[in-house]
């Protein structure tokens, strides 16, 4: 079966892939969270840096998250309402379309480290994008399970991936494809594996399993241990200097876990979509007045100290999706400006 899908995902490929189209999307209002078109509101790719100052809106109409390149010249970000990828400088200009009309899991994806590649899973496979050469490598061509989400290792030389919709799995492989192994396999009859992430040292790996909780396991996939039970919210799991940040929900909290001395802290109430520095002393996150009844109340984009302190409100209201930079020193976000 996954074959049959391949060749027509090679189709796809090769009829559209790279389109270099640097006009505005179609639509000119759009929704940070997909769904179309919001006459109120207009939506906006911007940049801030951490002290609250210089805000810039680079781009309209593109709805998703957004990350900088390993070397912080690019942005890139995946368009939820149109699923196309583009890639622009961090001022605004030369944005550029480099993939259309891709369907890529849970709208997420993975840069490199080290080098101008990002890898995103779309209909069973993994495809590596190198975003300056517009090159586009399916990395699991001749494996046989259905992929679900994948993450780069810190150090960029490997992958870890998960597999859906059978038995849950955990594999790592190379970063060109190739020596995949099995790390861990999930053996609740319920549960689904979701965001495995290493550890910056690689010693651990981090994953949610729906309806068990937060969980950790050495990185041959021993020694599981659950560190939160209950429901978490499925987003993307970052870990630096022994810390790692999840969200739980009902109520939503971002949580802070240290693996080193296993300690376990609520760093904010009613927020979402943690995100650690790369130093490993801030945290950003976007906080509710309350999720339960959004959008009806706003969210606003926070930085405090890795203990909690300090905690500075950078923009508000209407701010989401948002992540550092490689130096630590500016944070790219999606805002909405609500007329």
């Amino acid at each position: 079966m996954k074959m049959y899908i391949k060749l027509f995902i090679a189709i796809i490929v090769l009829s559209c892939v790279f389109s270099c189209d640097c006009c505005e999307p179609d639509i000119t209002i759009g929704n940070p969270w997909g769904g179309g078109e919001d006459p109120w509101s207009e939506i906006f790719l911007s940049t801030i840096d951490i002290d609250g100052d210089n805000v810039q809106h680079l781009k309209k109409n593109l709805s998703g998250f957004p990350k900088f390149s390993y070397d912080d010249n690019k942005i890139i970000i995946y368009d939820y309402d149109h699923n196309d990828f583009w890639i622009l400088d961090t001022d605004g200009s030369n944005a550029v379309r480099v993939l259309e009309s891709y369907d890529v899991n849970r709208k997420l994806f993975s840069v490199s480290p080290i080098n101008h590649s990002i890898i995103f899973t779309s209909l069973g496979d993994i495809y590596k994008l190198d975003y300056m050469n517009d090159i586009l490598t399916n990395l699991t061509i001749s494996f046989e399970e259905q992929t679900w989400e994948s993450n780069f290792s810190p150090d960029g030389l490997k992958i870890i991936f998960t597999t859906s919709p059978s038995i849950s799995k955990i594999y790592t492989m190379n970063s060109d494809g190739s020596n995949i192994e099995l790390i861990f396999q999930e053996n609740y009859s319920d549960g689904r594996i979701y965001y495995p992430t290493f550890s910056d040292d690689m010693s651990k790996i981090f994953f949610i399993i729906s309806y068990n909780g937060f969980c950790m396991c050495d990185a041959d996939g021993t020694n599981i241990e659950i560190i939160s039970s209950g429901m978490i919210y499925q987003t993307p799991i970052y870990s630096i200097s022994r810390h790692v940040v999840f969200t739980t929900v009902l109520p939503y909290n971002v949580m802070l876990y240290n693996y080193n001395i296993d300690s376990l802290n609520t760093i904010s109430t009613y927020a979402m979509y943690p995100n650690l520095s790369p130093n490993g002393d801030k945290i950003i996150y976007c906080s509710y007045t309350n999720p339960l009844t959004y959008p009806s109340n706003p969210s606003a984009l926070y930085i405090v100290d890795i203990d909690g302190s300090n905690k500075k409100t950078l923009a508000n209201p209407y701010n989401c999706y948002q992540s550092f930079s490689s130096d630590g020193e500016k944070i790219v976000f999606i805002r909405e400006i609500v007329h």
